[in-house]
């Protein structure tokens, strides 16, 4: 998860807990990291943990807004792809429904039909 499961965290975009807890569990709410690099995060609030992100997948590393800055082939695949890749100095409500839909149109390209043959 990319939210901590501290709902206290977020009570200024979910009045009630189950609602974060719903958003939290969406989709663009996770991320792929290993085990140990998972568990050392904690309860971590975002904005201390997505420097972290960078040494990891490019997925998660995607993340940080300093993944876009000097990183030519990442700047060709995002062009070539179209996909809606963008940093976020903070994960917000809006910031979770922009990235599930970056993993839709991610699954989207990935199996498509005329991709699968």
């Amino acid at each position: 998860h990319i939210w901590a499961d501290k709902y206290e965290q977020h009570r200024d975009e979910f009045a009630r807990e189950d609602d974060f807890q719903d958003q939290r569990n969406d989709f663009g709410g996770l991320i792929l990291l290993p085990r140990g690099t998972n568990q050392s995060f904690g309860a971590t609030v975002y904005k201390n943990k997505v420097q972290y992100y960078l040494r990891e997948n490019l997925l998660a590393a995607s993340l940080h807004l300093q993944t876009y800055e000097q990183n030519p082939n990442f700047k060709n695949f995002m062009r070539r792809s179209g996909l809606p890749f963008r940093g976020h100095e903070q994960f917000k409500r809006s910031d979770l429904e922009k990235r599930h839909g970056l993993y839709r149109q991610i699954c989207e390209q990935i199996w498509h039909p005329d991709r699968l043959g």
